[in-house]
């Protein structure tokens, strides 16, 4: 499945999301804009799918909001912000889910 988002809220730019196909309990997720992209492998056990997307119905409506990706032990929190008409998306990067601070970021104005 691949998403492509282009609206104002996001400053006409376009972010491409792919997701899938599941296998063996995990799925691919890679996430990008142009020539920058990230690729996650994650759990599909849970919920995520349908966290991004009622995360994205938050977004649209003007509110902030985050989800997290499972990827045992690693976290990959997506942060939604809005800023005026821009909408900020943070994807951080925690390999254990205890730990406060982040391995990586991917950080992108939108």
């Amino acid at each position: 499945m691949t998403i492509r988002l282009n609206a104002k809220m996001i400053n006409r730019s376009e972010i491409e999301f792919s997701y899938g196909p599941p296998k063996n309990g995990w799925a691919v997720v890679t996430v990008g804009q142009g020539d920058r992209q990230t690729r996650m492998v994650v759990s599909y056990l849970t919920d995520a799918l349908g966290d991004l997307l009622r995360s994205l119905v938050e977004v649209t409506q003007g509110h902030d909001s985050r989800f997290s990706w499972d990827s045992e032990p690693t976290e990959y929190r997506w942060i939604f912000t809005r800023e005026d008409d821009a909408l900020k998306v943070r994807i951080l990067s925690f390999y254990n889910r205890m730990r406060p601070e982040p391995l990586e970021s991917w950080l992108r104005d939108h």
